[in-house]
């Protein structure tokens, strides 16, 4: 992890049930002008979203789920590597309890056995300055129906680790400290800050994948990341970029890692 931090996380302000925590974040900012860093975490979420309107499925007390706000100055293409900046914070915190993790192009951090973290970036626009909720749902407990309801396989911290990870929330505190310097990167180089990290975590490098944007697909393998933070694929001996933040990522049938 590169050295220098200025983002700060401000305590967590947290609820004992939400339907969204971006959703409550959202209708917050309505009403007060608030700071870059607070937080907004639920000890059960009832309707949390994921990317592309995908429902993101938690069990009662079952998941570490929470909500921030960044606000700054940065061009609308630099603010996707904001997720991944939040991925690689989420893969440092999983690696220190002895989970090996991917992070899955654009936003989503990975394991062997599936998925055990989704983030969503909700962007908004004021002038020259942006203000993004990020929603971050990261799998503690096992539950054993929720894969067949978002169709692909998903993992959590105890089925990783084989031991019990207590209450979700006492988690929070250390997972905020590891997003922290990643979210200080960002900010103050961009995505070049992170780009050699995530290249070496990157999920699926040499796969054949196929990759939805709107309603057009795109076919080939995974090459790598580009400088500005794209997913560089390659096909009949040719290479092509696909925009970060813009697609969602799937493994073809039979080709998942």
């Amino acid at each position: 992890m590169t050295k220098g931090q200025a983002f700060e996380f401000l305590d967590p302000t947290w609820f004992d049930e939400l339907g969204s925590t971006s959703t409550h974040l959202r209708q917050m900012l309505k009403t007060d002008p608030l700071p870059s860093g607070t937080v907004v975490a639920a000890r059960t979420q009832t309707s949390g979203r994921g990317r592309m309107g995908n429902a993101w499925h938690s069990p009662p007390r079952g998941d570490l789920t929470f909500s921030f706000l960044w606000t700054g100055k940065k061009p609308r293409a630099e603010l996707a590597g904001l997720s991944m900046a939040v991925a690689l914070g989420v893969g440092d915190w999983l690696d220190g309890l002895g989970v090996k993790t991917f992070c899955k192009w654009p936003n989503d951090v990975m394991t062997g056995k599936g998925k055990i973290c989704g983030i969503i970036a909700e962007a908004s626009f004021t002038g020259d300055s942006v203000s993004v909720v990020m929603g971050v749902g990261v799998n503690v407990v096992a539950s054993s129906n929720r894969s067949a309801k978002i169709r692909q396989p998903i993992a959590s911290i105890e089925e990783e680790t084989g031991a019990s990870a207590g209450d979700p929330g006492r988690l929070l505190p250390a997972l905020l400290r590891s997003i922290a310097p990643r979210m200080a990167d960002w900010e103050r180089d961009g995505f070049s800050a992170l780009r050699k990290d995530l290249s070496e975590r990157l999920w699926g490098v040499g796969k054949r994948v196929e990759v939805r944007e709107g309603n057009r697909t795109r076919r080939g393998r995974i090459v790598g990341l580009s400088a500005s933070g794209g997913l560089v694929l390659e096909e009949n001996g040719g290479e092509f970029g696909i925009v970060s933040g813009v697609v969602g990522l799937e493994p073809e049938a039979g080709d998942a890692r």
